[in-house]
């Protein structure tokens, strides 16, 4: 049967007309989406087709009853002319994953929390390029974290604990408390503070009150016990890492200018065991202590606006991992807010913060940015790396699974196939160096360093914080880079398992092997090339083997088929 190619609007929504002349019809759809493409020819004495296909309008492809995808008229088509043919216009069509952006092609972009008012200049810019996501962030969930424990104030020192109650010294604020992640003693006042090393975080948000207005600079004193980093607004404010016996409360003071939107300070304690021992680095409840202050005319120190209280902070006690957002929470924000701009016009999706489009809870966070007027559709690619794959429907709605390519019968086995070819990769590293802006950190897959030897390779994340917050990234890497591969390119028959039939991309399937068996490997490109004159398809099918002799850690099996 020969395709049909149906012309709509170009937020895909209103059907315009068919095509009646379209030839050399050819579908390209790669794991890499923002790849996928459409081409074909029209006569240029088929005035009605032309007249159809207006730039972003939608073209959307089936074979009666299956469903092809959808694409959209990009570039400008292509006059071609040859001996002994009509002249012709070549089209080529985008997936509708460019919808979102990418390369050259615009879509939505990543823009500051809330738009672009307030946040013209420079100084206050940095406070929003990159966009990050995470703990530390405004729009953060923190409604499971608890209440911190107070350990009481210079004024009204906790009695149990004192002088570790009392502020460093010169410090302004009397009535700011020493607030811990967790209670140290038990309820018959006893001390219970050996606890294990761990990391603490806390949040608080001042929204600044009268007299205190957008560029207005306020002075910030901070310490706590013993490791930690002070993030305001997102932005590393300050840091400390503790180097002799003593200094674990060490006053550090800065001034800040308040923006146009409430102030949030969220602070990462290293701590764990018992303050008052510090043998190891890593002894010190999680603790701090901060007040904030107005200035006056001659700079010096006026009125305290905002402090360290059990009222107006909240912790997350010990965590395995950094807490973070889901893959969920970004796209959601970001299609969101692009929409609200008037952007993606014809976009919707069935995922949200929680669950995945086929309502699998997320089971990965992150903590990561994109800079500012990144593409959408370049930061779902990223997104891939911890752990997604993404695709825009042909009704335009856009699908995130924790992992996509569910196997569309249950079991395919491409045994009937024209022609078969292999080609291997070599590994291309298996100790990462992995560089962030906050650190420097290496991940290393042993398995193939015993098999292969250490080959190396570097891994940058210019707008995560730090190493432990892309791991999953890095595991992935690894994944891929730390063995020989084998990829294989079939040609289907008619006889075998057809694509948007029997699978479809990203689909597990089962293939010729170099010793005459079967392998198992994953479909990442499936082409079809459309015979004008009978309507056959010849079908090339790219798969990417997950041989146990060539890689013996192929983690993201979930089906053998």
């Amino acid at each position: 049967m020969a395709w049909t190619l149906t012309v709509y609007s170009p937020d895909g929504a209103t059907s315009l007309g068919t095509l009646t002349e379209a030839h050399h019809v050819r579908i390209n759809r790669q794991s890499d989406r923002l790849a996928s493409h459409l081409t074909f020819t029209v006569d240029l004495e088929s005035t009605d087709d032309v007249a159809l296909l207006q730039p972003r309008r939608v073209v959307k492809v089936t074979d009666g009853a299956t469903d092809l995808g959808g694409y959209f008229v990009h570039d400008m088509p292509a006059v071609v002319a040859e001996p002994g043919e009509l002249p012709g216009i070549a089209y080529t069509c985008l997936s509708l994953e460019s919808w979102l952006g990418g390369g050259r092609v615009g879509g939505a972009v990543v823009y500051p929390f809330g738009g672009v008012a307030g946040k013209e200049t420079t100084t206050v810019l940095n406070e929003y390029d990159p966009r990050r996501f995470g703990w530390h962030q405004r729009d953060y969930d923190d409604a499971g974290w608890i209440t911190p424990n107070s350990r009481g104030t210079q004024s009204s020192p906790d009695s149990r604990l004192n002088a570790l109650a009392d502020q460093p010294a010169g410090w302004p604020d009397p009535d700011a408390e020493w607030l811990w992640s967790r209670e140290m003693f038990d309820e018959t006042g006893q001390d219970g503070m050996a606890d294990q090393p761990g990391t603490a975080y806390f949040r608080g948000t001042w929204t600044p009150g009268a007299g205190v207005t957008s560029g207005t600079v306020v002075r910030v004193w901070v310490t706590a016990i013993l490791n930690w980093v002070l993030y305001v607004n997102g932005i590393p404010a300050a840091r400390h890492q503790r180097r002799v016996r003593g200094d674990w409360r060490r006053p550090y003071v800065f001034d800040i200018t308040v923006g146009p939107d409430p102030m949030l300070f969220a602070l990462r304690v290293e701590g764990g065991g018992r303050p008052d021992d510090f043998v190891d680095s890593a002894d010190g409840i999680g603790a701090f202590l901060m007040t904030v202050m107005t200035l006056d005319e001659f700079d010096q120190e006026d009125e305290v606006v905002f402090n360290t209280s059990t009222s107006n902070f909240v912790c997350l006690d010990y965590p395995e991992t950094v807490p973070g957002v889901t893959v969920g929470f970004v796209l959601k924000r970001l299609v969101d807010e692009a929409q609200a701009r008037g952007a993606l016009p014809g976009l919707s999706y069935t995922f949200d913060d929680d669950l995945d489009s086929d309502g699998t809870a997320w089971s990965t966070e992150l903590t990561h940015g994109w800079r500012l007027g990144s593409t959408v559709g370049w930061v779902a690619e990223q997104l891939t790396e911890f752990g997604c794959d993404f695709h825009v429907t042909s009704s335009g709605v856009l699908v995130v699974q924790a992992q996509g390519g569910t196997d569309l019968s249950g079991t395919v086995t491409l045994d009937r196939v024209e022609q078969a070819s292999l080609s291997g990769q070599g590994l291309e590293g298996n100790a990462a160096l992995v560089v962030t802006p906050g650190g420097v950190d290496d991940r290393v897959s042993d398995l193939s360093v015993a098999s292969y030897g250490r080959v190396e390779t570097g891994a940058a994340f210019g707008t995560t914080d730090e190493p432990r917050t892309v791991e999953d990234p890095v595991a992935e890497l690894l994944g891929r880079t730390a063995w020989p591969r084998d990829d294989g390119e079939v040609h289907l028959s008619e006889a075998s398992p057809q694509p948007f039939v029997d699978f479809d991309l990203l689909d597990w399937v089962s293939f010729p092997a170099r010793d005459g068996g079967t392998q198992v490997g994953r479909v990442m490109q499936i082409d079809g090339v459309q015979n004008d004159e009978d309507g056959s398809v010849d079908w090339v099918i790219t798969l990417d083997a997950v041989s146990g002799t060539t890689n013996p850690v192929p983690s993201t099996v979930t089906e053998n088929v």
